[in-house]
């Protein structure tokens, strides 16, 4: 459900605000053409990465870059959302405002529950955020060192926020690209972590008072071509077990496995000054087109045991242009992260956080034709905000998933048992043809045929996230259909059949 915030006071508007530009948004419509019904979006203008991600007293806190005066990038500031169940949003007003050091790019927030930075009070521990700061005349001038470091902290559960009267915190060393910080606290070394990108590297720094940083270290590839954004590193303990690992997770803006951006991740240990990954293989998060900048929460009950996190649904090779009106970019599904250990190998699942389940409903749809291997399903009754859980274990000789309408939309998967891949095929999506990126060929590795072969997947009215085994495997990818998907056939090869292997449940909304 969504909350407006047309009642705050007039005089905790002002306090909170640097300018005019965030007005209510009586009249804001969640039904217009492709507005996702169940993920989270920004009521107006442009959003994309999810910044600040903090668990304080009952209030999960979602910030993100936004743009208040454009469905463009530009301008950015922080937007600011919160929810007491990952799936509900209330969205509040923008947080943080553009100053002369520059604009407000992604960063992090934490819970300085010691007042180390001596910005709280004795009775309230401060909230404190560390971003980057841009400044756009400096970098039109030919300089640099444009990117640089700042704080702001809020003493009232991040409604309200004052900057820090000494920012920049942490001067740029030298690098063009210099932003993104992710903080922490490291309790074994007694200091707060700071992990930035600057360029093709991520560099590490300590500080006992998130005002003076040390540099201890970097991490990253000699000769690697590809821009690294929004680093996050975090413990997660192994399940079913006592070990502890850390995880280094790291947006690439270009060359992802299906083009552009995506997110990656490595699994090592910290020692509170330097990252050492236990081989050299980079692994993907989501081998979809659209789960970039992916971030966690942090604070919550049990950190190295529950581990949730979001991203941003886009992909920077066409989000500017994506064919939506007066809003631009959404969430992912918030999920949960867990790490298994089988043998030698550790695996990182990524489910859908349980929570979603509150919005899930049983329902039936029977197959209007059924023949030689073929089903066809109308789901024109399920407004195209469905979950379908499909058990492919006796697919083994190949499948085709196909989505389409009356108006010659289409989206099509292909399993295919010949090179183990399944193949996505959107270019039928939509007859916009509003930038050719996105009207590729996207695949991912995938083996059919397995005892524990399950898919669920969820179609939004412009995205759809597909979860393989329970987290084994995930694709996310936005879709702009002229019309809503009306019809889904499911073409078997093979003498198998997946038939009573079917299930559909309808998914409700969020927003009124």
């Amino acid at each position: 459900m969504i909350r407006l915030s047309i009642l705050i006071p007039l005089i905790l508007f002002i306090c909170c605000s640097e300018s005019d530009r965030n007005k209510d948004s009586v009249g804001v419509s969640y039904k217009e053409k492709h507005r996702p019904q169940f993920h989270f979006s920004p009521e107006k203008n442009w959003m994309n990465n999810p910044n600040g991600l903090i668990f304080y007293e009952g209030e999960y806190h979602m910030f993100y870059q936004h743009n208040p005066d454009a469905n463009i990038w530009g301008s950015m500031h922080w937007g600011h959302a919160v929810s007491s169940d990952l799936i509900h949003w209330e969205q509040l007003p923008v947080a943080l405002f553009p100053d002369k050091i520059g604009d407000i790019l992604s960063g992090s927030v934490v819970i300085d529950k010691r007042n180390s930075s001596g910005l709280g009070t004795d009775n309230q521990a401060p909230m404190v955020a560390i971003f980057t700061q841009h400044n756009d005349e400096a970098e039109k001038s030919g300089e640099s060192q444009y990117q640089k470091q700042s704080i702001a902290y809020s003493l009232d559960k991040g409604r309200t926020w004052e900057k820090y009267e000494g920012n920049p915190v942490l001067e740029n060393p030298g690098y063009k690209d210099f932003r993104d910080p992710k903080v922490l606290w490291h309790r074994e070394s007694r200091q707060w972590i700071m992990v930035l990108a600057a360029f093709n590297r991520i560099r590490i720094y300590a500080s006992k008072n998130l005002i003076d940083w040390d540099y201890k270290s970097e991490f990253g590839k000699e000769g690697d071509p590809r821009l690294l954004e929004c680093p996050d590193l975090f413990p997660i303990s192994v399940r079913g077990t006592d070990e502890i690992k850390w995880i280094l997770m790291t947006g690439v803006k270009d060359n992802a496995p299906n083009g552009g951006s995506g997110t990656s991740y490595r699994i090592g240990n910290f020692d509170g000054e330097k990252f050492i990954a236990d081989t050299t293989d980079e692994k993907w998060l989501d081998w979809g087109s659209d789960n970039y900048a992916f971030g966690t929460w942090s604070n919550l009950p049990n950190p190295t045991k529950r581990v949730y996190g979001i991203g941003w649904m886009n992909n920077w090779q066409y989000a500017q242009e994506v064919p939506t009106d007066n809003w631009r970019g959404s969430m992912t599904l918030p999920r949960e992260l867990r790490l298994y250990k089988n043998n030698d190998r550790y695996i990182l699942k990524s489910t859908i956080v349980r929570q979603f389940e509150v919005l899930e409903k049983e329902v039936v749809v029977e197959p209007n034709t059924m023949d030689r291997g073929q089903m066809v399903f109308d789901i024109s009754s399920l407004d195209q905000t469905f979950k379908l859980k499909a058990d492919l274990s006796n697919a083994e000789e190949g499948l085709d998933i196909i989505f389409d309408n009356a108006n010659g939309n289409a989206l099509k998967l292909r399993f295919n048992p010949f090179d183990n891949m399944v193949y996505v095929d959107r270019n039928e999506t939509t007859i916009d043809k509003f930038n050719e990126n996105y009207f590729t060929l996207c695949k991912f590795p995938y083996k059919l045929g397995r005892k524990a072969s399950r898919m669920e997947l969820y179609m939004d009215h412009s995205s759809f996230e597909i979860i393989f085994d329970r987290g084994i495997v995930s694709f996310t990818d936005v879709i702009y259909p002229d019309e809503l998907f009306t019809k889904l056939t499911i073409r078997q090869m093979g003498n198998n059949s997946v038939g009573n292997r079917i299930k559909f449940k309808s998914i409700d909304g969020i927003w009124e």
